[in-house]
Order: structure tokens, then sequence, then C-alpha cells
């Protein structure tokens, strides 16, 4: 079986990918990864799958035809018998080659596109041209049938998950705490109540408006630790840094790297927040947070919707407001320790019941099944 996305970075379609290609082994199979590269490729590799090289995330439509040959060879060469795709640009190379070798075809929807005029929802469309087509949402979903009804009848929703072997907060010694604390740069008294907003560096993560948020909240001992943030372009930081200067923030925010070993960031934290400015199409985030029984704030649209239940496992702010947000950090960071106890167990009952990998990977490998 073969996935092809755009490239194997840090990110959810990409660990999700990873995912699905360990329980593909796992069940027996033979798992075969096509990108253009990335950071993750020697995890993959550490599993037992194979990847393959080939500029799948290239988006000129000149170049597709040559592309898409090339990955039909590798398709026979490894006789694959499935072929799921991850992104539009690698469907409009990956359909015509599963196609032109006879295979079924899978697609994930991850997140919300816009429509544009006619040439873009063409673009668009080239995803529901599969067999399956899996959407990580019922927001995604309702968006994908409402733009392309015909769609409907070939759409499973299936959530994203998160291990939870991975993410629990016992399973997370004093040692890796010691040394997140220490990468984060934190302040050794502990005395201030510690923000954690992890997202890749990109504006409609909401960086911006959780800095506005901070300057607003009543809690003026709080700090924030933008994780990723560093990672980001020059002038990403450079906007990000001049906002800080100019809100007074210098002594309260902190920009740092994307971390290798989340469970223990996020157990520093007193407040998780996902202040996406556009709504997700799910959030690995707030499932994170969850698992690992932290209290996380979040925008009321997108997926955020379906995985977190409003003053019971986190909390929901109207959308985009910074006044807002402000309001329900500082909700999480008042609660007493019964009520911050009853949130925790809530949480994690919340992510075990209805969110793990391993309920996301087997409703995958049913949807595989199906058409095998």
């Amino acid at each position: 079986m073969a996935q092809v996305l755009p490239r194997l970075n840090r990110g959810g379609v990409e660990r999700g990918t990873l995912e699905i290609a360990q329980a593909i082994i796992a069940a027996g199979g033979r798992a075969v990864v096509v990108s253009q590269g990335g950071d993750l490729i020697s995890r993959l590799i550490a599993i037992g799958a194979v990847h393959i090289n080939l500029p799948v995330a290239s988006k000129n439509p000149l170049r597709w035809f040559f592309i898409s040959r090339r990955l039909r060879q590798v398709l026979l060469a490894e006789a694959v018998d499935l072929v799921h795709i991850r992104s539009r640009a690698s469907a409009w190379i990956g359909m015509a080659a599963a196609r032109k070798c006879g295979l079924p075809v899978v697609t994930t929807i991850h997140g919300p596109r816009g429509e544009g005029g006619r040439l873009k929802q063409r673009y668009n469309a080239m995803m529901l041209n599969a067999d399956r087509i899996i959407a990580i949402s019922r927001y995604v979903a309702d968006l994908t049938t409402k733009h392309h009804p015909p769609s409907s009848k070939k759409i499973t929703i299936i959530p994203r998950g998160v291990d939870i072997s991975v993410f629990d907060p016992d399973r997370v010694p004093v040692a890796r705490l010691t040394q997140a604390a220490s990468k984060l740069n934190l302040p050794r008294d502990g005395g201030a109540p510690v923000i954690i907003h992890p997202a890749r560096p990109t504006a409609g993560k909401g960086q911006a408006t959780m800095l506005s948020a901070l300057a607003l909240l009543a809690n003026k001992e709080a700090v924030l630790i933008l994780v990723g943030a560093a990672s980001g372009k020059a002038k990403f930081k450079a906007r990000l840094r001049r906002q800080i200067r100019h809100l007074g923030l210098e002594s309260r925010v902190w920009l740092t790297p994307m971390t290798d070993d989340m469970p223990a960031v996020l157990m520093l934290a007193d407040v998780v927040v996902m202040p996406s400015v556009k709504p997700e199409g799910f959030g690995r985030i707030a499932l994170e947070a969850q698992a690992m029984a932290r209290p996380v704030v979040a925008f009321a649209h997108g997926g955020a919707l379906e995985s977190i239940k409003h003053n019971e496992t986190g909390f929901l702010a109207a959308p985009t407001a910074a006044d807002g947000l402000a309001a329900e950090i500082d909700a999480a960071l008042s609660m007493t320790q019964k009520e911050r106890d009853g949130m925790r167990a809530r949480a994690q009952a919340n992510i075990r019941q209805h969110f793990t990998t391993g309920r996301m990977v087997a409703a995958t490998l049913k949807v595989y099944k199906e058409l095998l």
C-alpha cells in the first residue's frame, strides 16, 4: 500500500502518514510512502517503511504528466495494491498513476480549502475523484459536501487521534520535564503561570492574536511560550517581536523552536492554547493537551468544536477576538484545584473514548479492506 503526500516534515498530515504506515506493517503489510523528502524520513525508515523520493509536491501542471509516469513505475515496481493520497497537488499526479495501474484510491481531506473561481474549484475537486474520501472531522465533511454534493456518498469521517501511550502524564519522568524547561528557558522560580502555544510559524495559527490576549489578561504574571515561532521566517519573527515590544511584553514572552518532546512541554503548561484565526480542520494540539490533562483554550470554530467540550474538557472562546480569548484563559487559570482535577479527568476520558490513534488507525484500515 502506498501513501502519497508532498513532504514528510513535521505536521498532523505527516504524523498521520507515519501512524498508518506503522499500522500497515504491524498488520503484516508493506508500507510505501512517496514524497519529496523531509525531516521525518529517518523515522519512517526506522519503523520499517519504504520511502520513495519523487517531486509530488509540484504545482506546475507542465510537470505532472512526467512525474505521474515515474510514480506509475514505482507503483508497479513496489507491487502496490492501493494508493492513499493526502494533498491536492499530489492528487493530480497520483490519481492518474493509480488509475493507469488499475488501483483503488483513497484520499484524505485534512482541512478547509478556499473554493475561489472555477479553476480553483477544479483543482480542489481532483481529491474527490477517489473511490473513498476520508474527512478528518464533521466540519471538513460538511464543507466538502456543501461545495461538491455528489461526494457525500463517498465520505467517511475519521477524526484524528493521539497516541495515549506517548501522551500520558504518568509516562513523562522528571528528567524529561527538567530538560524541556531548560530548553524553553522557563523562569527557575516556577511561580508564574505558564501558557503554551505550540504551532507552526504561520499567521493563521494566531500567535499575534494570542499576544494581544496576553496583554489583556487579568493575570499579569502569566508568561507565554510560543513553541515553534522561533523556527519561522525572519519577517514572521520580526512582526511578532515588534508586537511584543509595542505591548510591553518583553519579560513575559518566549519564542522557541518546535520541540521533539511535546508531551514534556505540555506538562509544563498551566494552560495550552490553540487560537487559530482560521478554522482548523481538526487540530491535534487540542487532543494532545487533553491527553496530557492540561486545560486547553481554543476559538469555537472548525474542528475544535468537535474535540473540546466547553467548560467540561476545555474552554472555547468566540472567534476570533483577543478579549474573549483572554477571558477564557483567565477562567482556566483561576480554576480551583478541585475544578482543575475534574476537567483533567473529563478531558482524558474524552480522548480515550473518542480520539486515540488506535481508533483512527482501525477505521482507516477498515476503509482499505473494504476497497480491497
